[in-house]
């Protein structure tokens, strides 16, 4: 049975200005400028170019004339950030006015910019981190800052007026490396992720912030390798995260009584999750594998529930929740060479692990590939790039970009996860960020024309070890594009 591929990613822009490997990229709230973080120790604002109606219609008419050519470059670097920092630049986040723009670096520091009639200023400069500083993230209401790094240490900075920012609490709780920090879209939970192989979820009773749960690690039931990314999907129902395992976990909330395939610790006050700590945890529910071969460095939910996933592969691969066709058996894949950040990009020894296994859970209203439980996965194989077709046991759709086969096992249920769109060599060495356009840039993407139906609009920006940064299209697949 063949099965036509949804939908494709195609290049906008590829971004040239950084003179090293690019390591983040992230949207600004109105999703009219992009930042981007470097080893060349800078970060560059990419601004849309203002176009008069007649040369938006000029490039809408040139666009749909040629509709597998790229649309003529309409985004430029407006501004270069430098010398706050001394060594990489390793992520950066806007604060969710707009107007600020945190920085966090190698050289154990966090720099915070305003912008200030038209130009960007350094206004502070955040310290504490023994060493190398990996992530930052504003709090969705401004308040807030959280750090972590590889000193092992989640920090939580409080902002105050005149551009002053107070450290109000260090959590020490990870054995290892913290890779990365994100904050539910409540604020009132911060999850880590981390190279000790789990994912942390903080909660705060006003006086200070505690770990209310654990996802993996220790316990044995979550990823087998290091946690690169986590992501809260719009909703905040739904966590997901990607691994050296080379899978990608999809989490969610669950009342108390359930089963949870994670380590549960103390859940803190009542008030911990915003809706009841005691009550709620947070479970495995999909497990996606067998479709990378190798690390998942990183992820992103688009504002309409897509996801998108970054790789060591080079590749770039959106996948949603939702019923497809019955596929055949998949094949087995083989795992990747572990890489560490630690000293500007130099890679960490692999790790051996078993063939991986893609599960799913049970529950009412999702699908199967497996009759095994989420939480029975061992990780994935020996490294090295397999010549297997990339497969997902649960609902597979084709890769986008070549053509592919892609095999999969037959969906239980009437949902499960599938792939939609695969961009292969996406970069030409690893992906280490996507993210995707606010919601707000969408709705204007398609009022204006340029783009109609199903995920029409979606812009979505990558990151990658070549030093470029690339801003990618979906768009419906052609009718005659890749089968399965």
């Amino acid at each position: 049975m063949e099965q036509q591929l949804e939908l494709e990613l195609e290049l906008e822009q590829a971004l040239e200005g950084h003179t090293d490997r690019v390591w983040g990229v992230a949207w600004s709230p109105s999703g009219e400028h992009l930042a981007s973080c470097s080893g060349d120790k800078t970060v560059r604002i990419w601004s849309r170019r203002d176009l008069s109606q007649q040369q938006q219609q000029q490039q809408q008419q040139q666009h749909q004339a040629q509709q597998h050519a790229s649309p003529p470059s309409s985004w430029i670097c407006s501004a270069v950030l430098e010398d706050a920092h001394t060594r990489t630049i390793r992520a950066c986040g806007w604060s969710p006015n707009g107007r600020h723009l945190a920085t966090a670096s190698f050289d154990a520091t966090t720099a915070v910019w305003e912008l200030q009639g038209g130009t960007w200023e350094q206004v502070a400069t955040l310290e504490g981190h023994e060493n190398e500083v990996k992530c930052v993230a504003w709090s969705p209401d401004g308040g807030l800052i959280a750090t972590c790094g590889r000193d092992r240490s989640v920090w939580v900075w409080e902002s105050l007026p005149g551009n002053e920012y107070e450290c109000v609490d260090v959590k020490q709780g990870h054995a290892q490396d913290v890779k990365m920090v994100a904050w539910h879209p409540s604020g009132e939970l911060l999850a880590s992720a981390s190279y000790d192989d789990s994912i942390k979820m903080w909660a705060t009773d006003g006086d200070e912030w505690s770990c209310v749960q654990t996802l993996g690690g220790s316990s044995g039931q979550g990823h087998t390798s290091t946690v690169w990314a986590v992501a809260f999907d719009p909703t905040g129902n739904t966590l997901a995260s990607c691994s050296d395992d080379c899978t990608v976990r999809i989490w969610q909330r669950s009342s108390s009584g359930s089963s949870s395939s994670s380590s549960r610790e103390d859940l803190g006050s009542p008030g911990a999750y915003g809706d009841g700590g005691r009550d709620r945890s947070w479970k495995c529910t999909a497990t996606i594998c067998e479709v990378h071969t190798r690390t998942i460095f990183t992820l992103d939910w688009s504002p309409d529930g897509l996801l998108a996933t970054g790789d060591g592969e080079n590749s770039i691969r959106v996948f949603r929740c939702g019923a497809s066709p019955a596929q055949h058996p998949p094949t087995a894949t083989n795992a990747t060479p572990q890489r560490g950040d630690d000293s500007d990009g130099e890679c960490a020894p692999a790790s051996a692990a078993s063939p991986a296994s893609v599960t799913a859970s049970t529950d009412p209203g999702l699908a199967s590939a497996s009759t095994r439980p989420a939480d029975d996965l061992h990780g994935t194989g020996a490294s090295g790039r397999s010549s297997a077709p990339d497969t997902i046991m649960q609902d597979t759709q084709p890769q986008q970009g070549h053509d592919v086969e892609v095999g999969g096992q037959e969906a239980i249920g009437d949902e499960g996860w599938r792939m939609v769109a695969c961009r292969l060599q996406a970069s030409s060495q690893d992906v280490n960020c996507v993210r995707w356009q606010p919601q707000r840039a969408v709705h204007l993407s398609v009022q204006q024309g340029l783009l109609t139906g199903q995920g029409a609009g979606s812009l979505l920006a990558s990151a990658g070890d070549d030093g470029l940064v690339r801003l990618w299209r979906v768009v419906p697949a052609p009718r005659s594009d890749v089968h399965i």
